[in-house]
């Protein structure tokens, strides 16, 4: 078994603009230059045009994962999908196509992931990983809903010589818009909505006084 401690996977991305043993042109910066003060005419630093209250601010796009609708039990087209892979019944699995152009490494194209809800066991496996580490049990349980990467089954063995995708350099590949996007994926795919917790609330709950 391969030491885990072994980085040789770890390739740095190249930087933009930059090619091997080539400099490139040179920038021109501006000098700093000392100017005068002067006088400015008050009514210059008065606000031209009116000012946009609070009320009157563009209101924010609610970004929710869409409704699965009718089920059809099968793949969206071009997805790959691991051989003999069985998905779980009753539930809504999410396919996932994260843009070469959020990932940290774009030459790999786009990547597809497959996700679905956390069962407690598999609560218990991300916990365990995150060795009692309150900001590391986060990633370990967003990491633990995904279930395929570009056709490949988890390779959970921390081993990248074993067979399937090896989950940690995935997710160093996937980049930091990647990451928080598969997490902001966890938060709402483990939460209630809004509508929910108001439902829960008002009609959920019964209270008796004991006095």
């Amino acid at each position: 078994m391969a030491d885990k401690n072994d980085t040789s996977w770890f390739e740095e991305a190249p930087k933009a603009g930059q090619d091997d043993g080539d400099e490139g042109q040179p920038l021109l910066v501006e000098e700093e230059q000392g100017e005068e003060l002067q006088e400015v005419d008050p009514k210059e630093l008065e606000p031209k045009g009116e000012l946009k209250t609070k009320e009157e601010k563009v209101p924010r796009v609610a970004l929710r994962i869409p409704s699965a609708g009718e089920s059809k039990r099968r793949a969206p087209k071009g997805f790959k999908i691991p051989k003999d892979m069985v998905f779980p019944r009753g539930i809504d699995v999410l396919f996932i196509t994260l843009p070469a152009s959020i990932t940290a490494y774009s030459g790999k194209g786009d990547r597809q992931v497959v996700l679905w809800p956390l069962t407690d066991a598999d609560e218990k496996l991300a916990i365990s990983r995150s060795m009692a580490n309150a900001a590391r049990a986060g990633t370990e349980l967003a990491k633990q809903m995904i279930r395929a990467i570009d056709g490949e089954r988890i390779n959970w063995t921390g081993d990248p010589s074993q067979p399937g995708a090896d989950i940690d350099r995935a997710w160093h590949e996937f980049g930091p818009k990647g990451r928080n996007l598969l997490q902001r994926l966890f938060n709402q795919m483990h939460a209630m909505t809004e509508d929910e917790l108001v439902h829960f609330f008002e009609h959920c709950i019964a209270v008796v006084n004991m006095g």
